[in-house]
């Protein structure tokens, strides 16, 4: 990535964060044994050490911080339940045990202030949602991932942020102490903001990975944003976006911005008017 943290050095920015998947479970050399947890930690470290080899001269002069997301836990994606384990990541939970999941969060969230709300979830795995004042600006730091339902679970029984963060960010929200500007980082956006996925760009209007789902909880944590007129700045989805949200109308609540990835391995694509597999017309002003 020296291109790009050369061209990301030139903006001269205030603060820098990592919004997930700074690496990837993916084995290109054919060395990884997960036999053991502690092989798959070893694996980790070695992919931690080269992600902060590349962006170290940039993060030894800017404040930084960094969250994790699905991959950096090697998994595709998480439905996190609470922190309780899972045979498969589609039944809800971690698939990795959570010693392994404790130190991907503490090797990348060391450097967030400590949560107000220090009681682990289930299996003891620590939550790490809290929130910055820097610059006049309050930061919110929430995990979109960990309390997140799992995708069987019927639509009017799931959550999203689950009510201990819907509660900090209430609680957040009504406090202005030495800020002019509120902004909420998080994983992914509050919304399905993909028509097309994967290496057959197969058109999916019902992707529970995206935080559009569940609705409901979509909607609250929308809501809470707009208590604050807080942005939402996030990534995960590949595609650089700005989007306006809206609850009970178009484009009544926040806008939200997602960053390009890093490592953009895995295709997406924005065109509702495509509803074929494939990239469609790319004459398409969506496209």
């Amino acid at each position: 990535h020296a291109e790009l943290m050369s061209n990301a050095a030139k903006h001269n920015s205030h603060m820098l964060a990592f919004l997930g998947d700074q690496i990837y479970e993916f084995d290109p050399n054919g060395f990884i044994d997960k036999s053991t947890t502690e092989l798959l930690i070893e694996d980790y470290f070695w992919k931690w050490q080269q992600f902060v080899f590349t962006v170290r001269e940039y993060t030894r002069s800017t404040p930084s911080f960094v969250i994790p997301d699905d991959h950096d836990v090697y998994q595709g994606n998480v439905w996190g339940a609470g922190g309780v384990p899972a045979n498969e990541e589609g039944d809800g939970g971690f698939v990795y045990a959570s010693e392994f999941i404790q130190i991907v969060q503490k090797t990348q969230t060391g450097s967030l202030p400590r949560s107000t709300d220090t009681q682990p979830v289930a299996q003891g795995i620590d939550v790490y949602f809290t929130d910055i004042v820097y610059g006049g600006v309050g930061i919110a730091v929430i995990e979109d991932r960990k309390f997140k339902s799992s995708p069987g679970t019927p639509d009017a029984d799931a959550i999203l942020l689950g009510e201990r963060q819907l509660s900090f960010l209430d609680t957040w929200a009504r406090d202005w102490d030495n800020q002019q500007l509120k902004l909420t980082v998080s994983q992914s956006p509050f919304a399905q903001s993909t028509t097309h996925a994967g290496a057959n760009s197969a058109r999916n209007l019902s992707d529970k990975d995206s935080n559009g789902w569940p609705k409901i909880g979509r909607d609250k944590a929308v809501i809470a944003m707009r208590k604050a007129s807080s942005p939402h700045v996030n990534g995960d989805q590949h595609l650089g976006m700005n989007v306006k949200h809206g609850v009970t109308e178009h484009n009544d609540a926040v806008h939200s911005f997602a960053g390009p990835s890093m490592l953009n391995i895995f295709p997406r694509i924005w065109d509702p008017q495509n509803e074929a597999a494939g990239p469609g017309d790319r004459s398409s002003e969506y496209v």
